[in-house]
């Protein structure tokens, strides 16, 4: 075990989430598996790894948080996973089902909406309490307003 002379250390910072609004955002990692809860149980689906990259001034201390999705491939959820790929810039083409690899897109960038959300209780379970996170709210394209 290390030795080491805490006498001048401080309280850790309040981690808070980076505020609502646009970033840019690096995949590190995706992992295909399938959904435990929900309306469908068993559903495909896939993990991905985001984290926060070129921001500058006052928002740089927000470079390298994580941020989490989860990519379902129900019917429901298919138009965010199809706004999330043409924001890597995958080209779909209407009336030809599309065939990818994540690792093909782990290192890429993309533009997206954050948003903020504060620490709150878990509606089922009300002993459990979750932390602040960020949230992606949209995938922004060329052609998307923020």
């Amino acid at each position: 075990m290390p030795s080491i002379d805490f006498t001048d250390v401080g309280e850790p910072e309040e981690w808070t989430p980076a505020p609502s609004g646009e970033y840019i955002l690096q995949l590190l990692e995706a992992e295909d598996t399938v959904t435990k809860g929900g309306k469908a149980p068993g559903s495909d689906m896939s993990k991905l790894k985001f984290e926060i990259t070129q921001c500058e001034g006052d928002l740089e201390k927000y470079n390298g948080r994580t941020v989490y999705f989860n990519a379902l491939y129900d019917e429901r959820s298919l138009p965010v996973t199809k706004k999330m790929l043409q924001a890597f810039g995958v080209e779909i083409e209407e009336g030809k089902p599309l065939d990818w690899d994540w690792d093909e897109l782990i290192g890429l960038s993309l533009r997206a909406r954050l948003r903020s959300v504060p620490a709150r209780k878990d509606p089922r379970d009300p002993t459990r309490e979750y932390g602040p996170k960020n949230e992606i709210s949209r995938f922004l394209t060329e052609d998307s307003e923020g």
